[in-house]
């Protein structure tokens, strides 16, 4: 448990992004980068929002519900934080995957992604509708265990 009475919340905050980096895909995983891009650019953006975010997976939909919120609150009626959360945590939560030889870097897909985070935050309470909760997945296994349950 962390303290933000005694810890900086910058700190804490660069230590959140820095653990969504490392995930091995992104909250909102690569293959749903350019629905995502295209939903927002809906007229119903809440409603094709809901329709992607209910494929994830059920681990991906609740984390990325609840950080999503976190960062709502964070902003409160202060809507000139926006942007800034969304270049902060942006990346860390959606990207497009990177293929090596591939040229387009990161910074050209910044505004799309700002601007996608931005919309999903605008949106939340539609996009993250509870009755579009993903069902609970089956456990995932090492190979090797899952093997071995086959073959008794």
């Amino acid at each position: 448990v962390v303290s933000l009475e005694t810890q900086d919340v910058h700190v804490v905050a660069s230590l959140l992004r820095l653990w969504l980096i490392q995930l091995p895909e992104p909250l909102l995983t690569y293959n749903k980068y350019n629905d995502i891009v295209n939903a927002c650019k809906a007229e119903d953006q809440g409603k094709a929002l809901s329709a992607i975010f209910s494929t994830l997976p059920r681990s991906n939909w609740i984390t990325s519900q609840r950080l999503l919120k976190f960062l709502s609150v964070l902003i409160g009626k202060d809507s000139t934080l926006t942007p800034t959360i969304a270049v902060a945590f942006g990346p860390a939560v959606l990207r497009p995957r990177r293929r090596e030889g591939q040229l387009r870097s990161l910074l050209e897909d910044l505004p799309l992604i700002t601007d996608s985070i931005e919309c999903i935050i605008a949106n939340l309470d539609k996009a993250f509708a509870k009755d579009n909760e993903p069902a609970e997945e089956k456990p995932q296994m090492w190979e090797g265990v899952e093997q071995q349950e086959e073959a008794e």
